[in-house]
């Protein structure tokens, strides 16, 4: 009522003056925390990122999404198989809520993910070559003792002449 009043220039200071005051205080307020020109979106600019954002190559594609979604809303609400009503706006909200959160968690949490599985492939490599130099080491320890076979024949007929 009382934004009613100063719209119209009705004198409130005269009938009230601690009201005006609180009025002429807030009004000034909300200018000074809204924002400013240089970071507000062009209304251009929002409507294209808007649009780039439905599904399909072309624009007529995207506003048969538009369209179909509206229609079918309308068509469900009109025929009354969905009545609007609070559990409505608690899951609008609620979808919103999800939304944002997974607009800002999105971005740390691919980097932790990508992290981690670098580290994970870090570690398998290393085990990787751990296994390969194990299996070389085992290959050559096995290879010094190729001539075993003769040796041990020979220290058996030595044992028997003896």
């Amino acid at each position: 009522m009382a934004f009613r009043l100063l719209r119209r220039g009705a004198p409130i200071a005269t009938v009230r003056p601690m009201i005006a005051q609180r009025i002429a205080v807030t009004t000034g307020a909300m200018r000074h925390f809204s924002a400013a020109k240089e970071k507000q979106v062009e209304p251009k600019q929002k409507a294209q990122s808007i649009i780039d954002s439905l599904p399909g190559n072309s624009l007529i594609s995207k506003t048969s999404y538009i369209t179909l979604g509206t229609g079918l809303a309308a068509f469900t609400i009109s025929k009354e198989l969905y009545v609007v009503n609070e559990e409505t706006l608690v899951l609008v909200s609620f979808a919103f809520l999800l939304g944002t959160i997974y607009r800002f968690i999105r971005v740390p949490y691919n980097e932790w993910a990508e992290e981690k599985i670098e580290r994970m492939r870090n570690v398998f490599v290393q085990a990787r070559e751990d296994h390969k130099s194990a299996v070389k080491d085992r290959i050559e320890t096995v290879g010094q003792m190729k001539d075993v076979v003769e040796v041990t024949k020979g220290l058996f007929a030595v044992s028997k002449l003896h």
